[in-house]
This record gives structure tokens, sequence and C-alpha cells, in this order.
């Protein structure tokens, strides 16, 4: 009795150990942050290799923590991207000498990626490396701006350790961005214009910094003071005729050329684009513009930014010479001409007079000069600016013979 009682005790600590055992390795295992983070990847626009490599970066990996195997799912924005494979480079905790094995399965139509590495005897190690890197490539055209473009891991992570992990897992993004240094920022301007006549005249449109920086097509509209210059037409300049043009249309409507351009290929020279012909619609003196009220290009091109530059059109007041009516019979020269500038009568070829008097055709006197005998030009200041009409020039000799010129003034 007393043997079977020592047998009985004997088997009762056993199982009390079997039972207690498998609880003891449950309750010693820890409850450890599993971070998964991916960089923001910043691709120049005019980049024309859009390859690229993704760190997935966890935090430190000692033998402590107890990590023999992880299995992840990487998701991606598969209308911006394509993810091609897993590298597993220098310095990255997928190649440590612990690795024995290393899976990867690839399904670009889904965006997916399953990868699994470890070893069953030895734990992961590495400090300060990214746990793997991600190639692939950018596939959707033009700029990608947030929240396009992303990569993340499935949550899930399949972790072959005694511990117990809580994932914590942030998305990364790759962008194509356009580069805004002052070498992609375009200008386009027209000098200014001094102008002293009312016959036409032209300003030219240039563009700097175009060239070569995927510059195709564009569209602009260009306006003027209609109440002191209109556009009325246009000629091309160097940099229209260097290109190929698909599209070339320009219309001048009221104060507003506009201009629509595709060409066959990019802009590969800067400088002048099309000549602008003017002409004036005040005689008067004034400082007016011809404006760049819009210049857009395609959005593909390089170039972020464009600065538009005015032209100021300065210009004097314009000499009208007189209109000569059948009173010039009355022995007055064609040689004679006068003109009115400035609130000022201007007089050249003046010949073999003495005195000249200005009436008003009501008769009034408006002014009286004598001349020297040498003067051939003179110019006489009006106090008072004569209104629009017809006015008489009485032009008297040393004998008091007299001769009459009429003139219209139009302001």
């Amino acid at each position: 009795m007393g043997h079977i009682q020592s047998i009985l005790i004997k088997y009762s600590f056993l199982f009390i150990l079997i039972c207690i055992c498998p609880l003891s390795f449950v309750y010693s295992q820890k409850l450890i942050e599993f971070k998964v983070n991916f960089d923001t990847l910043n691709i120049n626009y005019c980049q024309e290799d859009r390859s690229f490599i993704m760190p997935v970066w966890t935090q430190d990996f000692d033998f402590v923590d107890s990590i023999y195997s992880i299995r992840m799912v990487v998701l991606w924005d598969k209308s911006s991207l394509k993810i091609e494979d897993v590298v597993c480079s220098q310095n990255t905790i997928c190649n440590t000498a612990e690795i024995l094995s290393k899976k990867v399965l690839i399904d670009p139509e889904g965006g997916r990626l399953v990868v699994e590495f470890g070893n069953s005897k030895f734990p992961l190690v590495g400090k300060n490396i990214p746990l793997m890197y991600l190639s692939g490539k950018v596939i959707k055209k033009g700029q990608i701006n947030l929240p396009d473009g992303w990569i993340t891991v499935a949550p899930g992570i399949d972790i072959l350790s005694p511990n117990k992990y809580l994932q914590k897992i942030s998305t990364g993004f790759v962008k194509i961005i356009k580069d805004t240094s002052e070498k992609n920022r375009a200008r386009v301007y027209i000098l200014d214009k001094d102008i002293d006549t009312n016959k036409l005249d032209s300003v030219t449109l240039n563009v700097e910094k175009f060239n070569k920086k995927g510059v195709y097509k564009f569209n602009f509209n260009i306006v003027s003071d209609i109440n002191k210059v209109r556009i009325v037409d246009w000629k091309s300049a160097v940099v229209y005729d260097s290109m190929r043009w698909k599209v070339k249309n320009i219309k001048i409507v009221n104060d507003t050329l506009y201009g629509e351009f595709e060409s066959e290929k990019e802009i590969e020279i800067g400088g002048p684009f099309i000549k602008l012909i003017f002409t004036r619609t005040s005689d008067s003196s004034f400082s007016s513009y011809i404006r760049v009220n819009s210049f857009e290009l395609n959005q593909e091109s390089c170039i972020y930014s464009i600065d538009k530059i005015d032209s100021k059109i300065n210009a004097n007041s314009i000499m009208k010479k007189d209109t000569i009516s059948s009173i010039e019979s009355y022995g007055v020269e064609n040689k004679l001409n006068v003109y009115y500038y400035n609130n000022s009568l201007v007089f050249n070829n003046v010949q073999d007079f003495n005195n000249i008097d200005l009436f008003n055709l009501s008769g009034k006197i408006l002014f009286s000069k004598k001349k020297n005998h040498s003067e051939k030009n003179i110019v006489i200041q009006l106090n008072e600016k004569l209104s629009n009409g017809k006015y008489l020039l009485l032009f008297t000799n040393e004998n008091l013979i007299k001769k009459y010129k009429q003139i219209t003034i139009i302001n």
C-alpha cells in the first residue's frame, strides 16, 4: 500500500509540472511593439529614370527579441507604382548571416507582394539598418501628390517568436514633384517702347528658360490699352521660325491677341518668339502698356512658374500738319509747313514775312508775332489751348503785302 502511495505521489507531481509549465511559458511572454515604417521619396518631375529603391524600416533586432522569421504582405498604389522585387543588399536585416531562407511572391496586377525570410535556429539581428528594400518604378505620367503613390504593409504580420508583438504600421509615399529652383522658373516679357509717330510700330514677345524643359504646347493672350494703342497684326521671330508647329492659331479681338501653339517637339531655344504690330489710337502724349495677360504651358513641362513682364509704351504728342484749303492760293508757298505741338505753333521755312497773326473764323486775333529777318523756323507758345476747328494765318511782309493760310487744328 505504501508503495502504491509513493507512485501516486510521484506521478501526481509530474502531472502538476505538465499542467503548470505551459502556463508559466505563456506568462513569461513579453508584449513588445513592432513598428514598420516607410520613407517619403521625392522624384524630380523631369528625371527620365523614374525607378526607385524604398527602404522598409523596423526597430533594432537583438537576440533577446527572439524573432526567428517574418512574413509580411506589402501593398501599393498600383495605378501609380509598380513594385518589382525585394532587395536584401548589404546592411539590411534580411541579408544577415542568420538568414537561411527567403521567399518572395509578387502579384503586380493586384499590387501585392508577399515576402518571408528567417532562420528557425537563430533570431534575426540588426541595428540602425533597414529590414529590406523594395525596388520599383513610377508608371503614372505627370505629377504624383499625396495621397497617391502610397506603399504600406497589410495588418497581421506573421512573426515567429516566443514574444508577443503589438504591430504598428505607417504608410510611405513616392511623390513626383517639379523642381522649384530658379532654373525652372521661366519668363515671358515685352520690352518697353517709346514712340513719337502715328505710323505702325512693333514690340517683341520674348520667351526665356523654355528651352529643353519639355515645353511644346502653350496658350496665351496679350492685351493692350485700346484707348491709346491697339494690336493690329503680328510677325514671326526666331523661336517661332525654329519650330515645326502642329497647331498655330492667332486671332485679334478688340484689344486682345490670342495665341495657341503646339509643336511636334519641345522648344530648344529661347529668345524672340513673335513681333506684335500695333498702332497708337491717341495723338496726345501718354504712358500705356501691352500686357501679357496669361501664358499657360502643357502641364507635363518642367516649368513650375512663369514671370510675366509687361511692356510700357510711352508716347509723345504728334505734331499735326495743317490742312491746306483753297485759301492757299492767296500767295503762301507750299514749302511753308505749320504744326501744332504741345500747345505751340511751329512754322518751318518761313520766308519774306515780318509779321504773323492768327485769327479765328470770327475775326478775333489770337496772337501776333514779329519775326527777325533771318528766322526760318519759328515756335510760338500759345497762352491758351486751341480748340478743334479752322483758323486763319495772316503773313505780312515789309511792303505790307498780306498773304493768308487756313489751318485746321485737331487735338
